[in-house]
C-alpha cells in the first residue's frame, strides 16, 4: 500500500508492507526499499551498513518492539505486530 501524508510543509510519500514468519522484518524491509527505487535488493548497500539484521529481526520479532532506522532514503518504522512503514525522505512532491 503506497499513500502520501502531509507533515507539514512537505508531502511525503508513505509506503506500508508487512512482514511474517516467512519473511523476517530486515528481508522485508530491503525488498520494499528496492521495490520503491524500482532496483533489484542486490543492487542496494547491505542493511548491516546501518543496522544488525539479525538483532533487528531479533528484537522486532521476539519483544515485539518498534524499531525507526534511515535507510537509503526512507525512515523505516518495523512493528512487531508484522507492518513496516517506510517515509520516502527524498521525496519532495
Amino acid at each position: 500500500m503506497t499513500g502520501t501524508t502531509h507533515n507539514g510543509r512537505d508531502a511525503q510519500r508513505t509506503i506500508e508492507r508487512e512482514w511474517d514468519d516467512a519473511m523476517p522484518p530486515s528481508t522485508a524491509l530491503v525488498r520494499a526499499v528496492a521495490d520503491a527505487r524500482g532496483v533489484e535488493a542486490t543492487e542496494l548497500p547491505p542493511l548491516y551498513d546501518v543496522v544488525d539484521a539479525d538483532a533487528l529481526d531479533s528484537l522486532v520479532r521476539e519483544q515485539e518492539v518498534t524499531m525507526t532506522i534511515e535507510y537509503q532514503g526512507f525512515l523505516a518504522t518495523i512493528r512487531g505486530d508484522g507492518r513496516l512503514e517506510l517515509v520516502d525522505q527524498e521525496d519532495e512532491s
